[in-house]
């Protein structure tokens, strides 16, 4: 007969378990286990470099566990059609367009953060100009990773390039691919994206991850 596990074991294996959300991509979820809960992880890259397409693809994941999810658009960019088709549950997502202002963007994330009871929140900032990523204070950063600490929270920030920085537990530099094509010519059909990420946190030595993107 065997003994009986304390509670005090159970709860710290499941407490364990839930530290991260998966990401969906298999290289990335070997890595890194999944995304760290109760912190920021930053998704860097320009255009067409794959950080959108993990993007809904950690949303597809949280979804499926009943987890309800916000993303804060700064322009307007998220397609909830292609989103559905992968896997995410758009009933239990919250759309924030900001139309360009990066200004409501930031104050949005903050009231959404504090308010609590979200699985992911993702702050969008691609294509706002460098110049006025800049003038955001690092202030905001460090009240954001306080408002999740010791939450299930993921906050996703997305930007062309690193704005969070010594704030992220979690940092993830996406480098353009080589374009998959199907069919033949003249009719071409996107097949998906073969992409680089270069995993800068939290691994000490930088580590190149290469993903196949499928195109939904």
């Amino acid at each position: 007969m065997s003994a009986a596990v304390p509670a005090s074991t159970l709860l710290s294996i499941s407490k364990a378990r839930e530290e991260y959300l998966p990401t969906g991509l298999v290289q990335l979820d070997q890595l890194l286990g999944g995304l760290p809960r109760g912190a920021v992880t930053e998704l860097t890259g320009g255009r067409s470099s794959g950080k959108m397409s993990l993007l809904v693809s950690v949303l597809a994941q949280a979804t499926e566990r009943l987890e309800f999810c916000a993303v804060v658009d700064v322009h307007d960019a998220f397609d909830l059609s292609s989103a559905a088709r992968s896997g995410v549950e758009l009933s239990k997502l919250v759309w924030v367009r900001c139309r360009g202002n990066p200004s409501t963007a930031m104050k949005a994330a903050d009231l959404i953060l504090h308010g609590g009871g979200f699985g992911v929140v993702c702050l969008d900032l691609s294509d706002v100009p460098p110049k006025v990523l800049q003038r955001i204070p690092i202030s905001w950063w460090w009240r954001f990773r306080r408002a999740i600490e010791n939450t299930p929270t993921v906050l996703l920030v997305l930007a062309g390039q690193a704005q969070v920085k010594s704030c992220s537990s979690c940092w993830l530099d996406f480098r353009p691919g080589r374009a998959a094509w199907s069919g033949g010519k003249p009719a071409l059909l996107l097949a998906g994206l073969n992409t680089e990420v270069v995993v800068r946190k939290p691994v000490k030595a930088e580590t190149h991850v290469c993903l196949s993107l499928h195109a939904r």
